[in-house]
């Protein structure tokens, strides 16, 4: 076991991988937690500047470990995987596309039913008429702003208050799941460490109002988890349910139906 745990460290697509993967997460924690002291000391512009490229150049490791060293090729450190790894791959791999999908406009079927609006009449007793049902045409992109309530928290919100790299790691722990290749698993299984660190890193910062707000009634109402606040009864799944665009979900899901389906589909 000890030999096979090197022998995947040496291999080029993993150390590459897994160190974009590292310096990615540890400099987003340096430069987010010194962000004060570092624009006070050298300026905002130079701040941001410095951050970008050391962004810049993590993605680049993982990016040049992935397609160079990684995608398909490597050690191996699963068996192939079967039907109860496909299948939570699949719903994770949903969940994540679905997340997406929640933060670009509602899409909506174009053609509803209902009925012309009633006739009230100018004078005399008001009547009430049954209209009938007809057919009609609508936009399929609904651009009408939601209605967000005060406090902030809408959609998504309910269920994490960091949904965009929730839904990355869902995404990605999915595409994990789905394949036996160590590069593979370290490319995208890196993604839900980096969601519980910076996510549970970014709070700690709020509460303390460095870079952003965490009110804690805000905290209190709301999770860093997903779903633990649902479950705790801090939201309503019935209010998540009414604010979810449910035709963009069905879509990410046939999505990925179609992906893990079509014929000669690789690994990932």
């Amino acid at each position: 076991f000890r030999f096979k745990m090197f022998a995947n460290l040496a291999h080029k697509g993993v150390r590459w991988i897994g160190f974009g993967w590292t310096a990615f997460l540890v400099e987003n924690l340096v430069m987010s937690h010194n962000r004060q002291w570092i624009i006070s000391d050298l300026g905002e512009n130079t701040y941001h500047n410095i951050y970008n490229c050391l962004s810049t150049a993590a993605c680049t490791s993982i990016a040049y470990g992935y397609f160079r060293h990684g995608r398909n090729q490597g050690p191996r450190i699963t068996t192939a995987p079967g039907p109860g790894r496909k299948t939570l791959g699949f719903i994770l791999q949903s969940l994540g596309l679905i997340g997406f999908t929640q933060f670009g406009p509602k899409l909506q079927i174009p053609v509803a039913m209902g009925g012309t609006a009633p006739i009230v009449p100018t004078s005399g007793p008001v009547v009430e008429v049954v209209q009938p049902q007809k057919a009609r045409i609508r936009c399929p992109i609904d651009f009408t702003p939601a209605d967000v309530p005060a406090d902030g928290v809408h959609g998504l919100k309910r269920v994490t208050r960091h949904p965009t790299v929730w839904a990355l790691a869902c995404l990605g722990m999915g595409s994990a799941l789905m394949t036996p290749f160590a590069t593979h698993i370290v490319m995208f299984g890196m993604p839900t460490v980096f969601a519980a660190i910076g996510g549970a890193h970014q709070d700690y910062r709020y509460r303390r109002g460095w870079g952003g707000e965490l009110t804690p009634e805000m905290d209190a109402k709301t999770s860093h988890i997903p779903f633990l606040a649902l479950v705790s009864g801090q939201q309503s799944w019935k209010d998540v349910q009414s604010e979810m665009k449910w035709v963009n979900a069905g879509l990410a899901v046939l999505a990925c139906a179609m992906w893990r389906l079509r014929p000669g589909v690789p690994v990932v």
